[in-house]
């Protein structure tokens, strides 16, 4: 039964309660407008994110690359390693056989990298020997092969090359070359420089001269080095 004063209650449809507005062709222009302003803001901070946690990992390898000389140090009469300055092929009879990654595995736990039999280049290096930043294979402009696949390793030890320059050039006796250099190296007030990353091995088309970062003797700290800097000690 109707009462007078009663009016039958009208329903919303459906359809009518479910439809939206769609976006008109302006507004999708604006919003992608707007998409593209925060990814141009937020990419290069994304990117530089990036390499900066790259750069710390290069920081740590080399942190745990001085922990190792710091052992060697301490159990060889405080000379540094007399050898070459990169992973180069065993040479018989020679005297700085074997090489900086030889020494260095045998005390931070992990095998150094190896060629294949026959191989030109190293295969896959990785943690603690190669810095994240290198590139990862040859690059096609340049011809460039990284240095990680030529040499087994990133970073270069420059008492290494201080120690052939000696034979070569002062005629110093190859059993008190590591002796000499490491006395220089004493008496730089811990500002001398024992391993490196070679910045333009990472990327050879990059131009930003960002420096190098290093590790440096007695205190065994890492630091970014300016491109400008002196890399070996001061000879008297």
């Amino acid at each position: 039964m109707t009462l007078p004063h009663d009016h039958p209650r009208s329903l919303a449809s459906p359809v009518a309660a479910t439809r939206r507005r769609a976006f008109t062709l302006i507004e999708l222009i604006v919003v992608m407008a707007i998409i593209a302003t925060i990814m141009s803001i937020l990419l290069p901070s994304i990117a530089g994110a990036r390499e900066s946690a790259r750069r710390l990992k290069c920081m740590t390898n080399l942190k745990g690359f001085g922990m190792a000389f710091s052992i060697y140090l301490k159990e060889r009469g405080e000379i540094l390693p007399y050898v070459r300055p990169l992973q180069e092929p065993p040479r018989p009879g020679s005297p700085n056989t074997p090489d900086m990654l030889d020494v260095l595995s045998e005390y931070i736990d992990v095998a150094p990298p190896r060629k294949p039999e026959f191989g030109e280049y190293y295969e896959y290096v990785g943690a603690p020997w190669a810095c994240p930043s290198d590139i990862t294979g040859r690059d096609e402009s340049t011809e460039f092969q990284p240095v990680w696949a030529t040499a087994g390793t990133s970073y270069y030890y420059l008492p290494g090359g201080l120690m052939m320059f000696f034979e070569a050039t002062l005629a110093i006796p190859a059993d008190r070359v590591a002796a000499h250099v490491t006395r220089l190296y004493e008496r730089q007030n811990n500002a001398g420089v024992v391993m490196l990353d070679a910045d333009p091995w990472h990327a050879p088309r990059r131009q930003d001269n960002r420096g190098h970062n290093a590790l440096y003797f007695n205190d065994w700290r890492v630091e970014e080095m300016d491109s400008g800097s002196t890399r070996a000690p001061q000879f008297p």
